[in-house]
């Protein structure tokens, strides 16, 4: 009886939410000037959802459904971001809290995993995170073109579309 009691009180405490929509936006600054934006709305995973937190294990997204809108640019972004053989993008073992609206994960991009503070806004159907990293810090090579650069900092948006709720069925 105390099992049965336990899982109905987990069923009835978590959702599971699968992220079939969600987004992802980079904005690299040039020098001397300008800025690229790049975006992919292909990021997949799944959130746990109860009254305080959203978890997940893993959201990511394959680095070949970043468009910035120019083919050419494109192929080299996608050869920039996958020079040490790996294809995803991800942010891992995230923990947000939704009374604070705040959030911790790990950032996963070329090989190199990183924790990293975000905050979260609750809109009307999304979650909405915005934060910047350094290209060092993923040991990503400078990237430059006739004298124009990617500027070391990088600013990352991400939008999440919690869709096809179902109740926890794992213990």
């Amino acid at each position: 009886m105390n099992n049965l009691f336990k899982f109905l009180i987990l069923t009835f405490f978590f959702v599971c939410v699968s992220v079939h929509s969600g987004e992802v936006e980079v904005i690299a600054r040039l020098s001397p000037a300008g800025t690229i934006e790049i975006k992919s709305d292909k990021l997949l995973g799944q959130l746990i959802v109860n009254k305080r937190s959203y978890r997940a294990s893993k959201l990511f997204l394959d680095v070949s459904t970043l468009d910035s809108g120019v083919e050419l640019r494109d192929q080299h972004i996608h050869k920039y971001l996958n020079n040490n053989g790996t294809s995803q993008v991800s942010l891992e073992n995230i923990k947000i809290d939704r009374m604070k609206q705040t959030g911790t994960g790990r950032l996963h991009i070329n090989g190199v995993k990183r924790k990293i503070n975000f905050k979260v806004e609750k809109k009307e159907n999304f979650l909405f995170t915005s934060f910047n990293i350094n290209k060092k810090d993923y040991n990503l090579p400078k990237a430059s073109y006739m004298g124009i650069s990617v500027r070391p900092e990088l600013e990352l948006k991400i939008k999440i579309f919690p869709k096809d709720i179902t109740k926890e069925t794992s213990l």
